[in-house]
C-alpha cells in the first residue's frame, strides 16, 4: 500500500489556497538556470499528480509564464509568489505538477 500525504498551501497574500492529497514521495531540487533566476536558487519541488491538486481560493488568480517549449511556471498575479512548475507540454509529465515547497503550510521532510 502506497504512504500517502495530505497538504495545504498558499501564497503569500492568501489570494490562492489549494490542498490535495498525494503518494509521499520525496521533494526533489533543480539547479537549472531558469529555476535559479525565477527564485534567486534551486527551486525545492514537491511533485504530485495534476489530480490531486484542487484550489481552494484563488484559482483565477494564478497567471502562468511560458518559461520554455513544454513547460510553464505559475505564480500569483496578486503578490508575485512562485507557486508551480508545470511540464503541460511535455508527453510524460503532462499530468505531474511540482509545488513549490515554500508555498506549503506544513513542512516536508
Amino acid at each position: 500500500m502506497t504512504k500517502t500525504m495530505e497538504f495545504k498551501g498558499r501564497c503569500l497574500c492568501g489570494e490562492v489556497a489549494f490542498e490535495g492529497e498525494a503518494p509521499d514521495e520525496p521533494i526533489s531540487t533543480c539547479h537549472c538556470k531558469q529555476c535559479r533566476q525565477w527564485g534567486s536558487g534551486p527551486f525545492d519541488a514537491y511533485s504530485l499528480p495534476l489530480k490531486n491538486l484542487q484550489f481552494t481560493a484563488g484559482e483565477d488568480a494564478v497567471k502562468y509564464y511560458e518559461s520554455s517549449d513544454f513547460a510553464r511556471r505559475g505564480f500569483c498575479s496578486k503578490c508575485g509568489s512562485n507557486l508551480f512548475w508545470h511540464a503541460d507540454r511535455h508527453p510524460q509529465w503532462k499530468d505531474r505538477i511540482s509545488i513549490a515547497v515554500g508555498a506549503l503550510e506544513q513542512q516536508l521532510a
